[in-house]
């Protein structure tokens, strides 16, 4: 027998591993695995090699729960919202929809929850709660209706799957095993009752069956008993109640009429009942891999710094602050978002971006955390901490998609509990009809009602369709940052672009027109320290051209659409579109240009800025697509009126708007709406967040702002345009999914119920349709992963291009 790694006692029953350090270390309870994962994370490894004394067993009790109140602000799996709380917990033993309605249930009843969403895919309880409720009696509650719960961790989401799948695998062998010895048993009794068999014989073939159907029940059907009477407690019902009523019907049937010597027992059905919900179960957990990104990608723990003194040293990612200069190792992954400051390599960003083909980067060029740095090992120095980094960034958008339930799955979610109780009550009106005409076909009937409906497939209809779309749409380069981004693009007819930095890229030249004595280093130096705070592509454009210090600047602040104002040596400036900056000058703003950007202050125009744009590579083609789609095109920009007619021209739209501020933006998309047309808004500054957010679905481009991302329903990973109309067919394909496994469902449970409700399905052949019901669900998803095309894609752009210079910051732009 094996024993505890932490505290060395016999490891009875399931054993607890883990493989942090490559080794499989086995624990007898997870209290003890929760501390070795601790000490190890914290780099205190040493302990184990130096300790003189056996540590004691780790309480892994509810009460334990508190230590996380004390440090709720430090713990990397909560995240902290002016007063709102958010936690990400992972889930044991969730099975069905009516799982995830009674943990909402439960927690949405304690006082002080905002919202609780539980994801049956992927295991895990999102709850966002306020005080006075505390997070550690979150976790007791959840416990308490029997599911086990912990921290969300990459790592413990898939050492959950892995035990989760080697529980499963045992047993589904065993109860094959266990299910082929009875059936052979079988068939020498069926053979006996035409042939003539002795009754020693007969009775020694039931015993024998007994004995291994009691096996096959009390080993290989534990998952679905101890489910059944947790809920049960808790006055509640999911799948496994009906599946275990119907082996417990089954077996008492079977040794009553074995010890009353009645004609028939039925150990081979419950066998067969136990091997075939076990199959599904097991088909059902393969469909809930996770679904984080690669594998190759995942940050590490720890990650080597240099020190203060140029010595390196090992410490937690956590702890690794901006402007720190880290190791990024050659064949290993990139630890931190850095700009690289010695060295050179190639990088591997395909299971991160897209990108096929290995990236050249050498100092000065910015290295994704992530990224696989396939030669010569390389210092970095940090631009953004661990919580922040390009590929965190990338999986929470993903864990918010994955977290939040379309309507449909809504729907599924309320309807299920009483689905189940309607199975309970067929199975108890079909015994009750047949008694009166055969006790044991009345029992058979009830057995094969239960049976047929579990698990039902209807409750995967829905998210296995969805988690399979999602990470198609990955794979394309787009993240959701919404559920409701596919089940809202399937009804789009409208398209709306901003233009400069969605359909357009500025040219790194600009030219500077200067009046009233200033020089044109002077021009840029003052443009220059004016967009420092900004991220639109002509504050970057600016601050390339400029090879000055920085002025310091006062009170600047950002007018969406119009410009940014400042004061730089107790003067006011004006920096961005002429009628606005002409305002400040007292100057008509007909006299002006109204093309580029405007330098001014109250004595009149000190310079005019203006760049040469040209379309992004794919724009023509990718907007042809979506227009042979039959949507329609709608182009607003804040830009000049000669600027976005040349663009909209190129690009073939006949709806084009200049000048427009975010209000015009919002009045345009709601007036569409109003006429009963579905908008997809694709923007990417910070004047675009307010119609991103009203449009009926939203994607921000790579480059875009922050709050534009935060806004949107989705993030394009690349400079693909053509993702829009790739992601659109994506959002049909999984529409037509999604109906045909519900479709399926349906079809099945109302043509299997009621056969199986006037005995013409055996509960045998039930046990195989409900199997098969399951497995059809699945595999009509997955053809969901070779359906959108597989199109090579650009590289990432997580990083504005503010970034990936060191000279310009990264905040919400100033002029449209």
């Amino acid at each position: 027998m094996s024993s505890c790694f932490h505290c060395a006692q016999a490891i009875e029953g399931v054993a607890y591993t883990s493989q942090l350090d490559g080794s499989d270390r086995q624990f007898c309870c997870p209290g003890c695995r929760a501390v070795y994962e601790c000490i190890h994370q914290s780099g205190l490894q040493q302990y184990y090699r130096r300790r003189t004394e056996i540590a004691e067993q780790a309480d892994a009790s509810p009460e334990d729960y508190s230590s996380f109140d004390e440090l709720i602000d430090e713990l990397p799996f909560v995240r902290r919202v002016q007063q709102e709380y958010e936690a990400r917990l992972l889930v044991h033993g969730l099975h069905c929809s009516a799982c995830a309605w009674l943990i909402e249930s439960a927690l949405r009843r304690l006082e002080g929850v905002a919202s609780v969403v539980v994801n049956l895919q992927q295991q895990t309880a999102i709850i966002r709660w306020v005080e006075p409720a505390r997070l550690s009696s979150l976790m007791s509650t959840i416990q308490s209706l029997g599911y086990g719960v912990e921290p969300w961790t990459e790592r413990n989401q898939q050492r959950q799957y892995q035990e989760n799948r080697q529980y499963l695998q045992r047993r589904l062998g065993i109860a094959g095993l266990l299910m082929m010895q009875v059936g052979m048993l079988s068939i020498g009794l069926y053979a006996g009752e035409f042939q003539g068999m002795d009754v020693v014989t007969r009775d020694l073939l039931r015993w024998a069956s007994l004995v291994l159907a009691s096996l096959s029940l009390l080993y290989c059907a534990t998952p679905f008993f101890s489910n059944a009477a947790l809920v049960m407690r808790q006055g509640s019902v999911n799948m496994d109640v009906p599946v275990s009523l119907a082996l417990l019907a089954a077996y008492s049937y079977s040794v009553i009429a074995l010890l009353f010597t009645l004609e028939h027992v039925y150990f081979d059905t419950v066998t067969m009942f136990v091997f075939f919900l076990l199959l599904s179960r097991f088909l059902e957990l393969l469909s809930r891999k996770p679904q984080q990104l690669e594998r190759q990608c995942a940050q590490p723990l720890m990650v080597c710094r240099r020190g203060p003194g140029g010595e390196p040293e090992n410490v937690l990612a956590q702890r690794v602050a901006v402007g720190d200069i880290v190791l990024s190792k050659n064949a290993a992954a990139v630890p931190l978002d850095g700009i690289i400051v010695e060295g050179s390599s190639r990088f591997d960003e395909a299971a991160f971006s897209g990108e096929s083909q290995p990236l050249s980067k050498s100092p000065g060029d910015i290295a994704l955390a992530g990224a696989i740095n396939l030669d010569d090992a390389v210092w970095l120095e940090v631009v953004r901490p661990a919580a922040e980094s390009s590929l965190a960034r990338v999986e929470a958008l993903t864990e918010r998609a994955a977290a939040s339930k379309p309507a449909y799955a809504q729907l599924i979610d309320r309807i299920s509990p009483w689905f189940i109780s309607a199975v309970l009550l067929a199975a108890t009106v079909s015994f009750l009809l047949w008694w009166s005409h055969s006790p044991e076909t009345a029992l058979m009937t009830a057995i094969a009602v239960l049976v047929i409906t579990c698990p039902c497939a209807l409750a995967l209809a829905t998210p296995v369709a969805l988690a399979l779309a999602h990470r198609r749409a990955r794979a394309m380069g787009v993240v959701a940052n919404s559920g409701q981004l596919l089940q809202q693009l399937m009804s789009v007819t409208d398209v709306v672009f901003d233009k400069t930095g969605t359909l357009t890229e500025n040219s790194s030249a600009v030219t500077v027109s200067t009046y009233g004595g200033l020089s044109r280093e002077e021009a840029l130096q003052l443009a220059a320290s004016m967009e420092v705070q900004a991220n639109h592509p002509f504050a970057q454009t600016i601050t390339v051209a400029n090879n000055r210090p920085l002025l310091a600047v006062e009170n600047a602040r950002e007018y969406p659409g119009k410009g940014v104002e400042a004061i730089v040596d107790g003067v006011c400036y004006r920096l961005g579109e002429s009628s606005w900056c002409a305002a400040l000058a007292g100057l008509d703003p007909v006299s002006l240009s109204d093309d580029g950007a405007l330098l001014c202050n109250e004595q009149g125009v000190l310079a005019h800025f203006n760049s040469e744009e040209s379309l992004l590579a794919d724009a023509v083609e990718s907007l042809a697509r979506l227009a042979s789609r039959g949507l329609n095109l709608h182009l607003l920009s804040g830009d000049s009126a000669a600027r976005v007619t040349v663009v909209a021209e190129q690009l073939g739209i006949a709806d084009y708007r200049a000048r427009q501020t975010p209000e015009d933006k919002l009045r345009a998309v709601e007036g569409l709406q109003k006429a009963g047309r579905s908008v997809l808004m694709v923007g990417d500054g910070v004047n675009d967040a307010p119609v991103l957010a009203a449009a009926d679905v939203s994607l921000a481009v790579s480059n875009a702002a922050d709050l534009t991302k935060a806004r949107a329903d989705g993030l394009l990973l690349n400079q693909r345009l053509q993702s829009i109309s790739e992601l659109i067919t994506l959002a049909s394909q999984t529409r037509r999914v999604v109906r045909q496994n519900i479709a399926w469902a349906i079809t099945y449970n109302a043509i299997g119920v009621p056969l199986a409700a006037l005995a013409m399905v055996p509960p045998w052949l039930a046990a195989i349709g409900m199997s098969l019901s399951s497995l059809v669900v699945i595999l009509n998803s997955r053809r969901l992963s070779g359906m959108a095309s597989n199109r090579e894609l650009g590289a990432s752009n997580l990083f504005s291009k503010s970034e990936r210079n060191p000279k310009s910051a990264a905040v919400p732009a100033a002029v449209q």
